[in-house]
C-alpha cells in the first residue's frame, strides 16, 4: 500500500510544501520526503529524505542534524495530516 500526498508547513517564519509518499511493506513504513522549494536544500541536498518509521533510521543521508529543526517542522505537518491513521513518525540518531 502507498500513499502520495502533499503537506504544508513552517520553517524559519515561511510556509513551504513537502510532498510525501508513506508505503507499507510487511507492516514497515517507509516515508520518503521531498521538498521543492531549492531554498531548502542546502539543509537537505536534493531535497529528498526517506527513512523507516519502524526504527526511525534515516535511508542515505546520516548527517542531519543541521536539519534537525527542518525535519521536526516537515514531520509534525506529517502527522497532523495522517491524524486520522497516525504513524509514530521519530527520527533516531539526529
Amino acid at each position: 500500500m502507498a500513499r502520495l500526498f502533499t503537506t504544508s508547513f513552517s520553517f524559519e517564519q515561511q510556509s513551504y510544501t513537502a510532498v510525501v509518499s508513506i508505503t507499507e511493506c510487511q507492516g514497515t513504513h517507509t516515508v520518503m520526503v521531498y521538498l521543492p522549494d531549492e531554498s531548502l536544500h542546502h539543509l537537505l541536498p536534493g531535497g529528498r529524505i526517506s527513512f523507516d518509521t519502524m526504527d526511525g533510521h534515516l535511508l542515505n543521508y546520516p548527517h542531519l542534524a543541521s536539519a534537525e529543526e527542518l525535519l521536526t517542522n516537515v514531520l509534525q505537518a506529517i502527522e497532523a495530516y495522517r491524524e486520522k491513521q497516525p504513524l509514530s513518525l521519530r527520527i533516531s540518531q539526529l
